[in-house]
């Protein structure tokens, strides 16, 4: 249940690789612990190395940068959120992560390794159910704030400013949240 699909052609393209991140998981808790399976590990490695998209969207039912929170996240695999984080970075274009599941909307960016490779992160969930009394909670790559209501997530690419807006928008579509980045 995991896919590619490419998007334009040359300095206008965008690879999209949609994760299966339930039928293989294991359960959380040893460092070893697995969330892709062996054949969706290789597919994956495979893809962004060969990549020659100048954006690359990495989809997951959960959130891949969050680290502090207690609810279900890459970071409950260590070594398979490191392992995606590798491979992220072994990709030539921009690689931008989209995750969900949380019923909160929220943006972040984590710069790692010696060339400081920025990675950033749109949440965004729910059309049909919120977290509105959201109590808050520690994320140190969070952006702004979170937004608690009913939400969804946009992207807008501007190939002629080479920038990538990232938005969280309100149910009746106002922008609520951005993030603005170069590809």
């Amino acid at each position: 249940m995991y896919w590619t699909h490419n998007y334009g052609e040359g300095e206008e393209s965008v690879k999209v690789l949609l994760l299966d991140v339930r039928y293989h998981r294991d359960r959380p808790g040893p460092a070893d612990a697995d969330v892709l399976g062996d054949a969706q590990w290789e597919w994956l490695e495979e893809e962004l190395q060969k990549s020659e998209a100048t954006l690359n969207v990495v989809v997951s039912g959960i959130q891949i940068l969050h680290v502090d929170h207690r609810y279900e996240k890459w970071e409950d695999f260590p070594e398979a959120r490191e392992r995606l984080l590798n491979a992220a970075g072994e990709a030539k274009g921009r690689v931008v992560f989209l995750s969900g599941d949380r019923h909160i909307g929220e943006l972040a960016k984590l710069e790692r390794g010696d060339d400081k490779r920025e990675f950033v992160e749109v949440t965004a969930s729910g059309l049909s159910h919120s977290w509105e009394d959201f109590p808050g909670e520690m994320n140190r790559y969070r952006v702004g704030e979170v937004y608690p209501k009913k939400n969804f997530g946009t992207m807008i690419v501007d190939w002629d400013e080479e920038e990538l807006a990232l938005q969280i928008r309100s149910e009746m579509g106002e922008i609520v949240k951005e993030m603005v980045v170069g590809l």
